[in-house]
């Protein structure tokens, strides 16, 4: 693994509480390197030492792309695309690239699509396979994400799956089931109506002060990311309204006797 983003400390935490929960042995199997001073993926002397530390190994993860890329992945995915294929054939191990998504491929709910993921589309052009994680409600010391394929080369998709890791104790036991899209998709609009709901009670109206999206999701203790989008579907609909680059209130034709809160909140 060439790490770009974890800790080391929590890192080695981890990497032991995965170990517990597969069983076997970490010191000959796993390897963890982390990225070099300047290292860039898009300089073919750095993907050269990628090759070597991956050679004898059977997998060789990026964590993350964007980080050991050092380039606008909005425009340089060409060269990228090129050096992970470069590994792949050099080095005999599969290389896998943690890549982020845009965020609407994080709505609960939506089946996410190549389309989502961020830079242009050569990356996953390139690609054999490309599998994607889409967060889902957290239950007390248990991380859930659905685990989607949107990608796979000569073979089949599999289907979605429904993903739990516990996050307490000695061993990072996961579990995996099929996931029922139905149901999710169910509890997903319930959730967003809700959200929906929450977010316009905590704004306030015209002259009783602004808000932000930060200071909303910070209010509700809700993803920052959930929270901004249904501010911006609110001002699509005329409930709310922005004014300047940040500044939220709701008209005071809309019923101002419900009220909302006064608050002035920076950016």
């Amino acid at each position: 693994m060439i790490e770009a983003e974890g800790a080391g400390a929590k890192f080695q935490e981890r990497l032991e509480r995965a170990r517990k929960a597969h069983g076997g042995k970490v010191l000959g199997e796993v390897q963890i390197v982390f990225r070099p001073r300047n290292f860039s993926l898009t300089n073919w002397i750095h993907v050269s030492w990628v090759i070597e530390q991956a050679r004898g190994f059977d997998l060789v993860i990026l964590d993350s792309l964007s980080a050991l890329a050092d380039a606008d992945e909005n425009e340089e995915m060409r060269p990228i695309a090129e050096a992970l294929i470069r590994i792949k054939d050099e080095s005999n191990a599969a290389p896998l690239a943690l890549h982020h998504m845009t965020k609407e491929a994080w709505k609960p709910g939506q089946r996410p699509t190549l389309a989502q993921l961020r830079g242009p589309g050569v990356l996953a052009g390139r690609a054999d396979a490309a599998l994607a994680i889409v967060p889902m409600p957290e239950v007390g010391g248990v991380v859930r994400f659905s685990l989607w394929v949107m990608k796979q080369r000569d073979d089949q998709k599999a289907p979605p799956q429904e993903v739990e890791v516990l996050m307490t104790g000695d061993a990072a036991t996961v579990t995996m089931k099929p996931l029922d899209e139905i149901a999710t998709n169910a509890a997903s609009h319930g959730a967003r109506a809700d959200l929906r709901k929450l977010v316009l009670e905590a704004i306030p109206f015209d002259g009783q002060g602004v808000t932000s999206k930060a200071r909303l999701a910070a209010k509700l203790k809700r993803n920052e990311t959930d929270v901004a989008g249904e501010v911006e579907s609110l001002i699509d609909s005329g409930e709310v309204k922005r004014t300047g680059s940040w500044a939220l209130s709701r008209p005071t034709s809309a019923n101002s006797a419900s009220g909302g809160s006064a608050e002035a909140a920076d950016p």
